[in-house]
């Protein structure tokens, strides 16, 4: 009998260490949406949601005629993942947030592709997971009905896809360009950041594979995704063009409505508002000493890209966003850039990654 339990404990040690990944990712991903839906049923609806909800009721809008579909913009993405609910199921909460719990599920997807493509062990994935499943920007907005934690799936999964497409490798298929092409334009239609998710993901990706000694044939082998990204430039440019009156700055004027009013001014207390950014981007105090990781941006020998990715991913959609609230005179707001948080928890266990692979070679 002792025999027999060894052998069933050296099968279920082996499938185990086979399946790490898979098991630590499912493992948060189920606590994970726990919390997401632990918060959405505690609380009521808000009136920006049922605002969502309103827009989508009766018939199917004309949405390609620029149309206020929410969220200050005509870009109809959650209004096309939110109609069908209605249509279906009719005035249900749980129906209504049902796209959105597969987004979450999607982004839960692709930071465990992300871990498994770029990490050597299973401790950054856990990092990542962390970061991801204890965000409390993530958990609020994870099952909201607005379009922001689609925003968040979309983030992680152009930059994946980014960083297998601009490797320029002209082996790839037809059949491999296809969805995730149709992938960035519905990213594009969805909302007015998938434009610039897009960009930052191809800069970056762009500036990691350093292609300058092939760069002729290169380009080349992306002739797809440039033609691709031309529609997306197209699709945004009509659905950006149109101009609301009720979102000039007049008008959030005289509501009262200033930039800096939830998020300290950085000219006035710089301190306060990276503190906040930073806040936001982990999502939990708990987690604070993970930062500690990135001494790697120092110490390592990954230096160079966990720089680049902090500038391109992080700081250049963050500061751009933050510009046209000044110039546009709304909210700066943490749910504008949500998409970027689990790129945050990606960099961090992404410098763990760098560090324990220094570890190994001492």
């Amino acid at each position: 009998m002792p025999s027999c339990w060894r052998i069933i404990f050296t099968m279920w040690r082996s499938c185990i260490r086979k399946y790490w990944y898979e098991i630590i990712a499912l493992g948060f991903c189920s606590y994970g949406l726990f919390l997401r839906g632990q918060k959405f049923a505690e609380r009521p609806l808000y009136p920006d949601e049922l605002q969502q909800i309103n827009n989508t009721l009766g018939p199917l809008q004309p949405f390609w005629q620029r149309l206020p579909m929410g969220e200050l913009s005509s870009f109809p993405g959650d209004y096309l993942l939110l109609w069908p609910m209605g249509q279906l199921f009719g005035n249900q909460k749980w129906a209504w947030a049902f796209p959105h719990m597969v987004a979450s599920i999607g982004l839960y997807y692709v930071c465990y592709l992300l871990a498994k493509r770029y990490f050597s062990s299973v401790w950054p994935l856990i990092c990542l997971m962390i970061v991801v499943t204890f965000n409390r920007n993530l958990i609020f907005h994870g099952f909201e009905i607005r379009p922001y934690s689609v925003l968040a799936f979309l983030g992680v999964m152009i930059f994946y896809c980014m960083g297998e497409w601009m490797k320029g490798d002209s082996t790839t298929g037809l059949r491999r360009w296809v969805p995730p092409s149709l992938g960035l334009i519905a990213a594009t239609v969805f909302h007015a950041y998938g434009l610039l998710i897009i960009l930052c993901s191809a800069l970056f990706w762009f500036l990691y594979y350093r292609p300058w000694n092939r760069l002729p044939g290169y380009l080349w082998n992306l002739r797809c995704l440039w033609a691709v990204m031309a529609v997306c430039f197209v699709i945004f440019a009509w659905f950006a063009s149109d101009v609301n009156k009720n979102n000039s700055v007049e008008s959030f004027a005289g509501r009262f409505i200033t930039t800096f009013q939830y998020i300290p001014n950085p000219l006035e207390d710089g301190f306060g508002f990276f503190k906040n950014i930073i806040g936001n981007l982990l999502g939990d105090k708990r987690w604070y000493p993970l930062l500690a990781g990135l001494a790697a941006i120092v110490v390592s020998g990954a230096r160079w890209p966990l720089l680049g990715f902090f500038l391109i991913m992080i700081l250049l959609p963050i500061g751009l966003i933050l510009s046209s609230d000044v110039m546009g005179g709304y909210w700066f707001l943490q749910r504008q850039f949500v998409w970027v948080m689990p790129l945050f928890a990606f960099w961090l266990a992404w410098s763990w990654d760098a560090l324990l692979k220094m570890r190994k070679s001492v």
